[in-house]
């Protein structure tokens, strides 16, 4: 059993997410992140590192905001 996980944990989407320093402080706090992106291969392959395959490699500005999963904006 994980105890780190939480099914009722606040979802996020993550943008200019570089390595993952902000999402870390959001994971330590419960939340977990969905989506995330940054256009730097190194800082993806890093974020894939600790957070999982939740972060795409690419411009931001050619992402269809239609794909993105619901993410929770208030309690």
């Amino acid at each position: 059993m994980d105890l780190n996980s939480n099914i009722t944990a606040p979802k996020i989407v993550s943008l200019f997410s570089g390595c993952g320093g902000l999402d870390l402080g959001f994971h330590l706090e419960g939340y977990d992140t969905i989506w995330a992106n940054d256009f730097s291969e190194w800082a993806v392959s890093s974020f894939r590192n600790y957070f999982g395959d939740v972060i795409t490699l690419g411009d931001i500005t050619q992402v269809d905001p239609y794909m993105l999963t619901s993410c929770n904006l208030s309690d």
